[in-house]
C-alpha cells in the first residue's frame, strides 16, 4: 500500500510545483546523508477505536527478512520506526487476543509516513489505514502484564546452566526427522491407507503367501505400528527366510518396537551379507544405541558416514552421533558435509547442534543463522536458535530479528510465538532486564491461544509468573503444562515449588514425589544432577504404536 499524501483542493492546481519541491527535498537528503531516510509511525487500535499497547509491529524490507525491525506499541498504542531508508516495505502487527494483520505493503518516499493499523478480535480481519495519528481514547484496551521479570529459576532449582542448555538441545534433536525412511529397503513402494483393507484381506486369504505378508508388514512399518509389522514380517520370513529386503524391514521393526537385541542380531547378519550398504551400518548404530551401547553405536555411525557423502546419509549419521553423545565427531561429519552440500539448511542446522553441545555457542549460532538464511521455511533451525538466545551477546539481535521474521511469516503457528518469546526471555535473563516482559507474556499468550496443547508455552508462562510471586496465575499454567506433558520432570518440580508458595502443601508433596521418581534423587532440596536430560523427556520402554488409518474389523 502506498501511503497517500493529502493535498488541499486549493493547492491542487500547483501540483507540479509541489511535486518538484518534494523531489528537490529528497535530493537534498541524498546529498547530505548519502541515502534518504524517513520515519514510519502510527497507532494500533481495535475496531472500536481503542488504542492497543504492547502490540508487536514488524517492518520488513521488500524481499529481505534479514532487514526486519520490530517495536512494540507504547501505552497509547503508538509505534515509531526512525531512520528508515526510502524504499518498499511490508508491515505486520500481532497482539494477543486479536487476529494478526496481513502483511501490508507500503512505500516510504517522504520524510514522514503515518500508517495506522486496526486489529480485530479473532475470526475477523485486521485493516490498515493511512492518516494522522489518533489520540488515545477513553476506555482504551491495554494489555496489563503481571510485571514478570526475567530472573533465575525458583529457589532450589540449581542444575548447571550448561547441562540445562544441552538438555534443551537434545530435546529438540529427538524431534528431528533424521532419515528413518532411509532404513526401509530402497525401491519398496509404501502402501497407502486406502490399501489397508485389501492388504488385510490378502494376508487372511493367503496366509502362506510371502508377498501378502510382506506387503502388510511393510505397510505397518511405514506407519509406525511396529508390533503389527513384526507379526506380518516374521510370517513372511518363515516363508522366505533368505529374502534380504524382508529381513531388513524386520530389523527396522524390531528397532521401532524397542527389541534392540533382536535388531542387533538381525542387522549384524545383514551387514555380513552386504558390507557395502551404509544404511545397514546406520541401522546397526541405532540398534546399539537403543541397547545402551553408545560406543558401538558411534563406531557404526562413523562407518556409515565414511561410505556415503549424500545429504540424507550425512545428516542421519551426524544426528546419530549427537544422540550417542559424540558431539565432536558429529561436528566433524557436519562440517565436512556442509562443504559438499553448502546449500543444505538441515546440514547447517546439524552443525549448529553439534557446536552448541561442544559449548561453541558463537559458532553454533552462526551455523543456525546460516540455515535459516538458506531456507527460511526450515523450521527446526528456529527452535535451536531460540534455545541459544542469551548465550552470545553479539548474536542476540540477529536471533531476535530472525525469530521475529518467523512470527511475521507464520503468525498462526504457535511455535513461532513461543520461540520468539523464549529468545526474548533468555536474552532478558542475561541482561537482568525486565523491559521486554510485556512482549514475552503477550507472545506466550498468543502461542497458547494458537495451540492450547503447547506445554512449553504454559510452562514458561508459569515460570515468569512464579518469578514475581504471582502464584494465582503461575499454578494454572504449570498445571496445564504438567497435564499436557506429564513426563517433564522440570514441570513437576516447578509446580511443586509454586504449590508450596501458594500454601498448597499436600499438592506440593505429590508433585515433588513425581519429580523424584523421574529424576532419581533430591539432595538438600536442590537439584544436583549432571545429566539434565531426564528432566525434559521421560524414558519409557514401551514401543511407539501408530494408528495411521482406521482399523477395520478383522
Amino acid at each position: 500500500m502506498i501511503v497517500s499524501i493529502f493535498i488541499p483542493p486549493r493547492l491542487r492546481c500547483h501540483l507540479p510545483s509541489i511535486l518538484l519541491m518534494i523531489c528537490l527535498d529528497a535530493a537534498m537528503c541524498v546529498a547530505q546523508t548519502g541515502k534518504p531516510t524517513g520515519v514510519i509511525r502510527g497507532t494500533v487500535t481495535d475496531n472500536q477505536g481503542h488504542t492497543l499497547s504492547t502490540a508487536l509491529v514488524a517492518l520488513v524490507a521488500e524481499g529481505s527478512n534479514a532487514n526486519l525491525r520490530t517495536v512494540t506499541t507504547d501505552a497509547d498504542g503508538h509505534y515509531n520506526f526512525a531512520d528508515i531508508a526510502y524504499g518498499d516495505y511490508s508491515l505486520t502487527v500481532t497482539l494477543n487476543g486479536f487476529s494478526s494483520s496481513k502483511a501490508f505493503p507500503l512505500s516510504l518516499t517522504s520524510a514522514n509516513a503515518v500508517v495506522d493499523v486496526t486489529l480485530s478480535p479473532h475470526d475477523e480481519v485486521g485493516a490498515l489505514r493511512s492518516g494522522s495519528v489518533n489520540g488515545a481514547h477513553e476506555g482504551k484496551l491495554s494489555f496489563h502484564p503481571s510485571g514478570a521479570q526475567g530472573t533465575t529459576a525458583p529457589s532450589g532449582y540449581s542444575a548447571g546452566a550448561t547441562a540445562e542448555n544441552n538438555s534443551r538441545v537434545m530435546e529438540h534433536v529427538t524431534e528431528l526427522d533424521n532419515g528413518d525412511s532411509a532404513l526401509i529397503a530402497s525401491g519398496e513402494a509404501i502402501p497407502g491407507c486406502d490399501q489397508k483393507s485389501d492388504l488385510l484381506k490378502n494376508s487372511q486369504q493367503a496366509p502362506s503367501d510371502f508377498q501378502a505378508n510382506h506387503r502388510l508388514g511393510l505397510f505397518y512399518l511405514a506407519h509406525h505400528d511396529y508390533r503389527q509389522s513384526i507379526r506380518s514380517l516374521e510370517m513372511a520370513a518363515q516363508i522366505e527366510p533368505s529374502n534380504f529386503e524382508n529381513s531388513r524391514d524386520l530389523a527396522v521393526a524390531y528397532l521401532g518396537a524397542k527389541q534392540s537385541s533382536d535388531a542387533i542380531g538381525l542387522s549384524e547378519k545383514l551387514v555380513a551379507l552386504r558390507a557395502n550398504e551404509p544404511a545397514l551400518y546406520l541401522l546397526l548404530g541405532r540398534a546399539y544405541l537403543a541397547s545402551g551401547n553408545p560406543e558401538k553405536a558411534i563406531e557404526e555411525y562413523q562407518k556409515a558416514a565414511s561410505m556415503d557423502d549424500g545429504e540424507q546419509n550425512q545428516f542421519a549419521c551426524g544426528i546419530g552421533l549427537v544422540e550417542a553423545g559424540a558431539a565432536d565427531e558429529a561436528g566433524g561429519v557436519f562440517s565436512a558435509a556442509t562443504e559438499v552440500h553448502p546449500a543444505s539448511a538441515r546440514l547447517w542446522t546439524g552443525l549448529g547442534i553439534a557446536r552448541a553441545l561442544e559449548q561453541q555457542k558463537t559458532s553454533a549460532i552462526r551455523s543456525l543463522l546460516k540455515a535459516a538464511e538458506l531456507d527460511p521455511g526450515y523450521l527446526p533451525a528456529y527452535a535451536f536458535l531460540a534455545n541459544l538466545s542469551g548465550t552470545s551477546e553479539g548474536s542476540d539481535l540477529q536471533i531476535r530479528e530472525r525469530l521475529a521474521a518467523l512470527v511475521v511469516s507464520s503468525p498462526e503457528r504457535a511455535e513461532s510465538h513461543y520461540d520468539y518469546a523464549l529468545a526474548l526471555w533468555k536474552e532478558a535473563l542475561r541482561k537482568h532486564a525486565s523491559q521486554q516482559d510485556m512482549e514475552i507474556e503477550a507472545q506466550l499468550k498468543l502461542a497458547v491461544q494458537k495451540d492450547p496443547t503447547l506445554a512449553a508455552a504454559h510452562l514458561l508462562l508459569g515460570v515468569i509468573y512464579a518469578d514475581v510471586n504471582d502464584y494465582s496465575r503461575a499454578v494454572p499454567e504449570l498445571e496445564d503444562a504438567a497435564r499436557l506433558e506429564p513426563g517433564n520432570a522440570e514441570t513437576h518440580y516447578r509446580l511443586a515449588q509454586a504449590y508450596r508458595r501458594n500454601q498448597q502443601t499436600t499438592l506440593a508433596d505429590q508433585e515433588l514425589k513425581k519429580f523424584v521418581a523421574m529424576h532419581g534423587r533430591l539432595d538438600g532440596g536442590q537439584l544436583t544432577t549432571v545429566d539434565f536430560r531426564p528432566l525434559t523427556r521421560q524414558q519409557t520402554d514401551s514401543a511407539d504404536v501408530g494408528e495411521p488409518c482406521q482399523q477395520p474389523n478383522r
